[in-house]
């Protein structure tokens, strides 16, 4: 009903047909979801209509979801921080666990960690929403019978293990700590063993607004991160994989805080809805996490004199419920699924899902409990682990194109983001052709960043279009996972950093020496950023970001490393500027280039800098970006530089000072810099050999690339000519005129090298 121009009011027969879902806008309406759909009240500006404001703020929501999801898609490249942080709100869920767990019956017992203590928490009424949420699933029940039957099997069970229990609702005080849940199902069809999992909803709001999340304290990190596990993944000759079965529902939560986990639920829209309370840890709670885990983490530090390696594997190789982990020979492999097997039950923890690359430490697993049926394990059995397949009879890592819906044509940003988020490298294997998927992913958010759904500008689509055919050409690329540290004499990582105006990158190699003599190198990860927009850095800037990140990976991977194998370690930058920064420590340099050096220095003491050429410059393809379809071919990328597998090949120190990317500098900075005055004195210079065509491929624009030469060459011939030194500020036409001629020359020699050849054979 209408009660002026400026306002808006719906009125519903009952509050209770309120369900969650909730648009605010600043100064404007507020949308709220309903049974009835989307009901609209408060102010709206004068001007406009009802039907522009409601289509706005949907696509303003939608649009809200997927900035989400381009963050996430950013983060998954991020590197960990080498020390985990710690706040207030960590400290005190850590010192809730350890005042509350309890082992029973080899079961854990825990407190939920809550912000507030229980008679303080103002929770409302939570009932008539889980209620609404309920009636609302009946209905989808009623059109689609097999989701019913997938879900009463999954509550059904959840009864019989005694993970909830029913019990009376008049029992309970509603205006005391009480909370009633809402719940959804979850389709995951990839997983063996359930296609349907019910999911609890923590940050469903009751009728005052508050979730039980909300009063939910969150528990740090107990685990090793993902990129920590599967580089020590890479090192074990001998592998197995496995996931801890019903992980979270192994772990209770205590008696008197089981109020606060209760959900509606009746076999039938015929029967009265039962209450049902959850005994255990629940999915889709804050806390849920860090409570499974820490359980987890508690019962090693229980046993870890009994079960040694068992503990280590929770300590380092376990993420979440996946399991993977490794040894050096087949007998520890053996006794370390021993001792995890052992030091689980200890807890009513169980294992499925196994996998093995060595077939006979499966036999002794049920066939049921094994990711692959069979005994004999086949050629083409891959396994997904951690978001990555593992192929195993081959023992190697493939990366293909994701699938394509052959009917869905990826032809807006909505649906080119989905597909990007799909391709999931977490040690940046392919990391050269995901720097082309951000470089058009940033692009298109910049020009449409909040058309969402519209098709993408015709340019643009045939560029998406070209990457695309050339992914699904790439076809499999597949790598070694294990690097092999059995049989060596010494081992060194080493890295490279590069950067260009669109991206900047580094990448890892470990440089493996036997015992017999040979030497191996391969790739082991790498990192790579998109340059900012928003931000107008130079190439010196940006190269120092690709080595700043450089020295942030190889501190990362070493301290991994550590315990594996001990290592020495070389850096490589191709920017001579950079390589003076870190070896001065930039005492008369910018605030920006101090900073970032001091840390390239603290992580890297122990590590020495070197200089390599941009063609040889592995890092140079993740900061320009690979065509999918050639990336395969790249033996720069794989294993690095040739002579790194010869022997007798020694790190030679080249970190000269170099004119040339010191007049790169001066001039990307826009400096009034005179090469023949008194600037240059008290400027330490060392000769060396310039390369014409890396100078050349440096520059897309000519007329800097014809200042930087004239520069060079006024500065050569002053040194020679100290009595007649050219002391302007600016070129005069003749430099100009001799720079281009030289430009010109020296791309003639590159392009036309035979035929100047014949010519100068040409007798006049």
């Amino acid at each position: 009903m209408w009660t002026s121009p400026g306002q808006i009011m719906m009125s519903v027969s009952s509050h209770y047909h309120l369900i969650l879902g909730c648009i605010k806008t600043e100064n404007g309406p507020v949308f709220q979801n309903t049974m009835l759909g989307y009901i609209v009240g408060g102010s709206i500006p004068e001007k406009g209509t009802t039907c522009n404001i409601v289509t706005n703020l949907v696509n303003i929501s939608d649009g809200e979801k997927l900035e989400n999801v381009m963050e996430q898609f950013w983060l998954s490249e991020k590197l960990p921080e080498v020390e985990k942080s710690t706040n207030d709100e960590f400290v005190q869920a850590e010192k809730i666990f350890q005042d509350s767990v309890s082992v029973k019956d080899n079961r854990f017992y825990v407190d939920m960690p809550l912000a507030f203590p229980m008679e303080e928490l103002e929770l409302g009424d939570s009932f008539s929403v889980a209620y609404n949420r309920f009636i609302m699933l009946e209905k989808r029940f009623k059109n689609d019978p097999l989701l019913f039957e997938q879900y009463k099997k999954f509550i059904d069970l959840y009864l019989e293990l005694g993970h909830a229990k029913i019990v009376d609702i008049e029992d309970y005080d509603l205006n005391g700590p009480v909370f009633f849940l809402g719940h959804h199902c979850v389709f995951n069809p990839s997983s063996r063993t359930s296609h349907h999992r019910v999911v609890f909803d923590g940050s469903m709001r009751s009728r005052n607004g508050t979730s039980l999340n909300q009063v939910m304290l969150n528990g740090p990190v107990v685990q090793s991160e993902l990129f920590d596990i599967l580089i020590l993944f890479r090192t074990y000759p001998f592998i197995f994989t496995c996931d801890i079965q019903k992980m979270f529902r192994n772990v209770f939560i205590n008696e008197h805080q089981r109020g606060l986990q209760n959900i509606l639920w009746r076999d039938s829209p015929k029967n009265p809805i039962n209450c049902l309370q959850l005994q255990t840890v629940t999915y889709g709670l804050k806390s849920s996490t860090f409570l499974a885990t820490r359980a987890l983490k508690e019962l090693a530090n229980m046993h870890k004199d009994h079960f040694p390696l068992a503990a280590q594997a929770i300590y380092k190789n376990t993420f979440v419920d996946d399991v993977l982990t490794g040894a050096d020979d087949v007998e520890t492999l053996q006794e370390l699924k021993r001792q995890i097997v052992e030091l689980l039950k200890l807890g009513s923890f169980s294992l499925h899902k196994w996998c093995s690359n060595h077939a006979p430490v499966l036999s002794d697993i049920p066939v049921e409990h094994r990711q692959i049926d069979s005994v004999e394990i086949g050629k083409n059995d891959t396994v997904k682990t951690l978001g990555l397949t593992l192929e195993i009879n081959s023992d190697k890592l493939s990366f293909s194109c994701p699938a394509i819906d052959e009917s869905t044509i990826l032809n807006t940003k909505r649906k080119i983001l989905s597909f990007i988020g799909k391709m999931f490298d977490p040690l940046g294997i392919i990391g050269p052709v995901i720097v082309v998927a951000k470089l058009f992913m940033q692009e298109l958010h910049s020009s449409m960043r909040k058309d969402w759904d519209s098709t993408i500008p015709n340019e643009q689509f045939l560029y998406w279009s070209k990457f695309l055919n050339n992914l699904m050409q790439m076809g499999q690329i597949k790598i070694e996972r294990c690097v092999n540290f059995k049989f060596v004499s010494h081992v060194e990582l080493v890295g490279y950093a590069d950067a260009s105006l669109k991206a900047f990158g580094s990448c890892l190699y470990l440089r493996v020496f036997m015992t017999d003599g040979s030497v191996q190198v391969n790739l082991l990860c790498s990192k790579s950023r998109v340059s900012p927009l928003s931000k107008s850095h130079t190439i010196p800037q940006l190269e120092l970001s690709a080595a700043l990140l450089l020295a942030q990976l190889v501190g990362r991977v070493s301290k991994i490393l550590n315990d594996r194998v001990p290592h020495k370690i070389f850096l490589y930058s191709d920017s001579q500027i950079v390589l003076w920064w870190i070896k001065t420590e930039a005492v008369k340099s910018t605030v920006y280039v101090k900073n970032r050096v001091k840390q390239i220095v603290e992580l890297t003491e122990k590590s020495q800098w070197l200089y390599v050429r941009s063609k040889d410059n592995p890092a140079d393809l993740l900061s320009r970006g690979v065509e999918p379809h050639k990336l395969q071919e790249s033996d720069l990328w794989w294993h690095g530089l040739p002579s790194l597998c010869d022997v007798n090949y020694t790190h030679a120190n080249s970190e000269e000072f170099n004119y040339n990317d010191f007049m790169t500098h001066v001039d990307s900075h826009g400096a009034s810099f005179d090469a023949s005055s008194d600037d240059v004195e008290g400027i330490l210079c060392h000769t060396t050999n310039i390369e014409p065509l890396d100078l050349l491929r440096k520059y897309s624009n000519i007329n800097k690339l014809q200042r930087v030469i004239g520069f060079m060459y006024r500065f050569y011939n002053n040194c020679l000519n100290k009595d007649n030194k050219i002391t302007s500020s600016y070129l005069t036409a003749k430099e100009l005129r001799d720079s281009m001629t030289k430009i010109v020359r020296c791309t003639q020699a590159e392009h036309f090298g035979k035929e100047l050849v014949l010519l100068s054979k040409i007798s006049l």
